[in-house]
This record gives structure tokens, sequence and C-alpha cells, in this order.
């Protein structure tokens, strides 16, 4: 109960939790994904209100987006909760975040100030709960190897090498840019920065074949 719980809050919190590919580190590369001024941490409180708002009411019209979105809010935090889980419902999220929206309006434009005063302590809650910290930032070494698999791709040595090193930089024994590094550092024919860092490899993980036969490759070449 109390990882399904977890996982509830980190279904709306306001952190892009990354699984293959990380939001905040393509931000970094997109002018439009810097300067858009709605993200999800916004528009939770919004969603949270407008939810507790439909259930309050309880009208036909919005019975069936209230049970949708609960549906899939409960199929994805059974699992795993990326951001990109809950991707899908997003459409759905931002129209029960309207409805809280207008809610409000509507409650000040006929003078509910106790129900207004309500809404505004939940959108004050919700604004707390969805902005608190459940788990760490995830760090950008996944990223920056991806993106040296892409350089690499497009033939792109020098930019490959310096992604490596920078996904070394945040995570020194991150293993999967080890071992991206050393292949290309065999391919450059830099055979000395290719013994350092299969050394570096055995030393995180004794038993690694591709480490060990490099190693003696480069020795029985005497390189």
């Amino acid at each position: 109960m109390k990882l399904t719980g977890k996982k509830l809050l980190l279904f709306f919190n306001s952190y892009e939790v990354p699984d293959n590919h990380n939001f905040y580190f393509h931000q970094r590369y997109s002018n439009i994904l810097q300067v858009l001024p709605i993200n999800f941490g916004l528009v939770a409180p919004f969603f949270l209100l407008g939810l507790l708002g439909m259930l309050y009411a309880w009208r036909t019209s919005t019975v069936f987006l209230f049970f949708t979105q609960v549906t899939y809010i409960a199929s994805v935090i059974i699992f795993y909760v990326f951001s990109r889980y809950r991707m899908p419902v997003l459409p759905l999220i931002c129209l029960s975040a309207g409805y809280g929206f207008f809610m409000l309006q509507k409650q000040f434009r006929m003078g509910q100030w106790e129900k207004l005063a309500a809404s505004f302590v939940i959108l004050v809650l919700g604004f707390m709960l969805v902005h608190q910290q459940i788990i760490k930032p995830f760090y950008f070494s996944h990223s920056y190897t991806d993106e040296g698999v892409a350089y690499e791709i497009k033939d792109d040595e020098q930019g490959a090498l310096a992604a490596y090193v920078q996904a070394l930089e945040i995570d020194p024994k991150y293993l999967r840019a080890l071992d991206r590094l050393g292949k290309l550092q065999m391919q450059r024919k830099d055979y000395n920065e290719a013994r350092t860092t299969y050394r570096k490899i055995l030393k995180i993980a004794h038993d690694t074949v591709e480490a060990k036969y490099q190693l003696m490759w480069l020795e029985k070449k005497g390189l």
C-alpha cells in the first residue's frame, strides 16, 4: 500500500519521470520547451480541483470523464509511473483542469465565498502536493550516452567523444558510457586511452568479457 501511495503521488507530481528519454535533457536543446509557460505542475492542481468538483456535483455529463480518468490513473499506478505513460490522458486532464478553473470563476461570480475559499484551500494543497520531491531527479549520464551514440551514427566521432566524457563526468562508474568510450577509442586507434578505459571497467565489473578481451588484444599486439 505504501508503494502504491508513492506511485499515486508520483503520477500527480510535477517532475517528468524519464524512461528511455529525459524531458529535461531535451528541453535544453529546444527553445519552445524552454519558454512554454504551462507545464504539468501548473495543470495538475486545477485537475485535482476539477476532479473533486465533478465528484461533488456528480452530474451525468461529467461522470464518464471522471471514471475514464480514474480508471486510466489506476491502470498506470498498478505498474510503472513514467511521464510518457500519463501522456495519453493529458487531454482529459486538461479538460478537468479547465472544469476546476471555471468552477472557481463561477463561485466568484455568484458570490459563493465559502465554496470559493474551500476551492482555494484545495488548490493550494494541490500545488504543495504536486511540487513536493518524491524521488531524486535522474542524472543526464544516460542521455549524454544516447547523444554520443547518435553522434556515432552520424560519423561525428569528436561529438560522440565529448558526449561520453560528459556522461562520465556526471557518473564516472557508468558502464555503458565507459564501454562506448572504449570502443570509440579503439576505433580511433587511441590505444593508451582505450587501455585506461577498459581497466576502469574491470575495476567496476571484474568479469566484463569485452574489457578483458580488448586488454589481451592490446597486450598481444604490443600496443
